[in-house]
């Protein structure tokens, strides 16, 4: 079991994203981009303090996800720890999670629109992440 938002279940998403057949199908040749992801209200349990963290992509594949920011994402995603922690968890939605204004999602207008026509069959990506065996501390 690992320990949420530490750098090993990063480690294990980008391990398990690279490894699911259905997901490099759905993206392979469509899906680049960068993203920037950050999470307040964390727990002192996992040390009271923000945390963010970047995730790279290239035709599908995740190069890199990482504890730290990256600067001009093409998305940047912000939510508080249990919002977070029900996307990873499998139990909401972000495209949900961001019509009911409990995760700021921000794009670059002209990757957007490329964004929304290529994008949507990798929203599997939080199920294959949900099954990560983690521990939620908080």
């Amino acid at each position: 079991m690992v320990v949420y938002l530490s750098q090993e279940w990063l480690d294990e998403c980008r391990r398990l994203i690279n490894e699911d057949d259905s997901l490099q199908k759905a993206a392979r040749g469509k899906f680049s981009a960068t993203f920037q992801h950050d999470v307040t209200g964390v727990p002192a349990a996992l040390g009271g303090q923000d945390i963010a963290f970047y995730s790279i992509f290239e035709d599908g594949r995740s190069l890199d996800i990482r504890l730290g920011t990256i600067y001009s994402p093409e998305i940047y995603l912000a939510a508080d720890y249990r919002t977070w922690e029900r996307i990873h968890k499998g139990e909401a939605g972000m495209v949900s999670s961001a019509l009911l204004g409990r995760l700021e999602f921000k794009v670059r207008l002209l990757w957007g629109m490329k964004l929304g026509l290529k994008y949507h069959k990798m929203f599997k990506m939080g199920d294959v992440i949900a099954t990560i065996p983690t521990d939620f501390p908080g």
